[in-house]
């Protein structure tokens, strides 16, 4: 999904605990009390501050600039649209905003930077300057590409989940990385640009050898490849941040694990999968349905993610083994010391 989509996201949800304090307010409250006095108004300051925190973050500024540019009239979308241009640009974000005072039209204020309103809309998500700042310098470092060309391919659109791999599809081919960024900007596949290359997907995304890793400071961040799930044809299936937000809406790591096997398998998203087991199907049913292997979908030895469970530790072990048989021939499959997630107990564990 694209980098402004996420934004507009973002500023709905942010926004969402005002509008329910609003609505609460007048309905259980009687009339409103006046401007700037009493609870109500605290609570709709602290909501505004956390919302201007959200936007914030996600598009690198700081909060006192989003701030600054709602009291000029702004609202989030166009301070993410004045961010997005000034990025793209590679002009000051007060240039762009005084631009668009001029016509309230953010299309011809794109326009006069020489930019189209595609252009923007494959602005890259971006994360905290920490964030943004260690992945650069850690891809730098690790497959020995200049950060100037890094920044070049974030401002093209690409994710740090693609530019990982861009970066090591260019160590295994030994071409640019800005030749395979151009490859994936005009749709070819993982497995396209294995083809291309005369080599296999397989060994297209298996990582690299790191060519020169800088010492490690305590709280730098993984020294290694990113645990990434990916689709047959070599397109990212699943990420730690997309697995980690579904523990967080409850899903057990063994149902997301199985979940991404048959995904795999069968083009079918990993959470109609997980929905189907959370309203209670058997995952011997759902394998067969889609005419699966057992040692396919149930083999989660390569799990490349935190194994966080919604069971308790007996549980969790009894239901690995009854899939023990399905891992790895000659693996063993002991219990692993991984957290349990907090919340209500399942009545009974599920089949297989």
């Amino acid at each position: 999904m694209r980098a402004l989509v996420l934004i507009l996201a973002l500023s709905v949800v942010c926004a969402a605990p005002a509008l329910a304090d609003m609505a609460s307010s007048a309905s259980t409250c009687g009339p409103s009390p006046a401007s700037g006095a009493g609870p109500q108004s605290t609570t709709m300051g602290s909501q505004e501050e956390m919302a201007d925190a959200c936007i914030a973050n996600s598009i690198g500024i700081t909060r006192e600039q989003v701030h600054q540019l709602r009291s000029q009239g702004l609202t989030y979308a166009d301070i993410a649209m004045a961010q997005a241009i000034s990025a793209k640009a590679c002009k000051p974000l007060t240039e762009v905003v005084d631009s668009w005072k001029q016509c309230k039209s953010w299309p011809d204020t794109a326009k006069k930077y020489n930019l189209s309103m595609s252009d923007i809309m494959r602005w890259p998500m971006m994360g905290n300057p920490d964030t943004e700042a260690f992945n650069s310098t850690f891809i730098s470092q690790y497959f020995g590409i200049a950060q100037s060309d890094i920044a070049q391919l974030r401002k093209d659109g690409f994710t740090w989940d693609e530019i990982y791999l861009i970066a090591n599809a260019s160590a295994r081919t030994g071409q640019p990385a800005s030749q395979i960024a151009s490859l994936r900007s005009q749709g070819m596949s993982w497995s396209d640009i294995a083809a291309k290359y005369n080599t296999t997907l397989s060994d297209l995304i298996c990582p690299v050898p790191a060519k020169r890793v800088a010492t490690a400071t305590s709280g730098a961040g993984p020294a290694c490849f990113p645990p990434l799930i990916y689709t047959s044809t070599g397109n990212i299936l699943l990420n730690a941040d997309m697995v980690n937000n579904l523990y967080d809406k409850g899903y057990d790591w063994l149902d997301v694990a199985i979940s991404a096997n048959m995904a795999r398998a069968t083009g079918v998203p990993v959470q109609w999968f997980l929905d189907q087991a959370r309203g209670g199907r058997l995952w011997l049913d759902i394998i067969y349905e889609f005419n699966v292997s057992p040692r396919v979908a149930l083999n989660v030895a390569d799990y490349p993610f935190e194994r966080r469970s919604i069971y308790s530790r007996e549980t969790d072990c009894a239901r690995l083994a009854m899939i023990e048989r399905f891992q790895k021939p000659g693996e063993t499959y002991a219990c692993p010391q991984w957290p349990v997630m907090a919340g209500r107990m399942p009545t009974a564990s599920p089949s297989y």
